[in-house]
């Protein structure tokens, strides 16, 4: 008869039965075994803290996520967790949930002046830095949670256009958190506004250097890649986004981008079919927290697909495409351009003069936009250049855009008369006076 592992471990070798010192053994054996379960079952929420804030810290969502799950799976009401659920919506972009779970978390004991940072922290991120910024000084000085701070405080001066501020406090970020991921991503998005392409990238990489988990980061460098033309390197990081996100239908897309500048138009195809469902609000966050435009999430597959069916030379199969995709986002002047090339092909030629007019005008837009945005380079107070911005931005490129821009001038001048009347007009397009 095979004695047990655990009973060879206590029972001395030769005994012919249990005796009293044999009992002792294994009541300390089974004590010990109490003991060290119990130690870990008591700090195993602990663990998983360390774990979401280092996700947190590395912007691996996926796996703050996960460790959040396994949290609440061993303690559901524990604050911290509630908390930790409040920021991962609020990175999310989630603030209704965010306010949700703050909301649990102060129910549940969590430190009130933390709850109340945290929302402090959702608004400047939105782009409302009033609340942050007459806290900033001293919250910096506690030297707690810097990287949200920070993250969040320059996030809200990029809506803003107070860039200089923004590269101000990302130096400052660096220095002091040289293993932080979040300064050089979010100076490489500003790098590429200002068309460095050699910037971004190299501040791309670093950050993915730093966090090879970090899917938006991985994303972006993608993008760059494209508009350099390198293909082949850009469909390698467009993968890596679809390994690093739940949500799969941005780096397909981008894949299948990839795959027809390089002619291989079955595996564009391929990664197109794989899309699955996109009426999914998911995407669409996905898309947002990725640096892609709202109101391209969706349209980007249609216009995507347009491209393979024109590359293909099967423009009438490519016009409903690039229909469908301009319903979503009619300022895409891009994919007008390809629209109009198609039409042209099929002897719609008065349809693509149309169409190309309309190209050349937001083409022109962008160019006074971009002196506009030279001014407020070098005064971001001017709040006639931000308000000119915000209505060009609406009018041609993008209505969110637009707003935001036009509500950043009441920030610096609540009273602003041609805003607030634009403001009106657009809230209430109906409304004549």
């Amino acid at each position: 008869m095979r004695v047990p592992l655990f009973i060879a471990l206590v029972v001395p070798a030769g005994s012919s039965g249990v005796s009293h010192r044999v009992k002792k053994r294994l009541f300390l054996f089974f004590g010990f075994l109490v003991l060290l379960l119990s130690g870990l079952y008591w700090y195993y929420p602990t663990y998983c803290l360390n774990q979401i804030q280092s996700a947190f810290f590395k912007q691996d969502l996926l796996n703050a996520k996960r460790w959040i799950e396994r949290g609440l799976a061993t303690d559901r009401l524990h604050p911290d967790f509630a908390f930790m659920q409040a920021r991962y919506n609020r990175k999310k972009s989630r603030f209704p949930e965010m306010a949700h779970y703050l909301k649990v978390a102060r129910k549940l004991g969590y430190k009130s002046e933390l709850v109340q940072r945290e929302a402090w922290l959702a608004r400047a991120q939105a782009g409302e830095l009033k609340q942050l910024e007459s806290h900033l000084h001293e919250l910096l000085q506690l030297g707690e949670d810097l990287s949200e701070i920070c993250d969040a405080y320059v996030r809200g001066c990029i809506l803003q256009y107070r860039v200089d501020e923004a590269i101000d406090i990302i130096s400052l970020w660096e220095a002091d958190l040289p293993q932080d991921p979040q300064p050089c991503f979010l100076k490489g998005r500003l790098l590429e506004h200002y068309s460095d392409l050699e910037g971004a990238e190299k501040n791309f990489r670093k950050s993915i250097h730093l966090s090879p988990q970090y899917a938006a980061a991985a994303y972006n460098l993608a993008r760059i890649l494209v508009i350099k033309l390198k293909y082949e390197e850009a469909m390698r990081y467009y993968k890596k986004t679809v390994e690093l996100m739940e949500v799969k239908q941005p780096g397909r897309i981008g894949v299948a981008e990839c795959c027809i500048q390089l002619q291989r138009f079955d595996e564009a195809q391929e990664n197109l079919d794989q899309c699955g469902n996109l009426d999914s609000e998911l995407l669409v966050e996905a898309s947002r927290y990725l640096g892609d435009p709202t109101a391209q999430a969706k349209a980007k597959y249609y216009a995507v697909y347009g491209k393979l069916k024109s590359a293909l030379e099967q423009y009438s199969e490519a016009i409903p495409y690039y229909e469908r995709a301009l319903g979503l986002n009619p300022h895409d002047w891009r994919t007008r351009y390809n629209y109009a090339v198609a039409l042209k092909q099929v002897g719609r030629k008065e349809e693509a003069q149309k169409e190309s007019e309309r190209v050349t005008k937001t083409r022109e837009a962008l160019a006074s936009c971009d002196l506009l945005i030279d001014a407020l380079r070098k005064n971001p107070n001017n709040v006639e250049a931000r308000f000119k911005v915000g209505s060009i931005l609406y009018e041609h490129i993008s209505e969110y855009q637009g707003l935001m821009w036009l509500k950043s001038v009441l920030e610096f001048d609540s009273d602003h008369k041609p805003t607030l009347e634009l403001l009106k007009k657009l809230e209430n397009p109906f409304d004549k006076n």
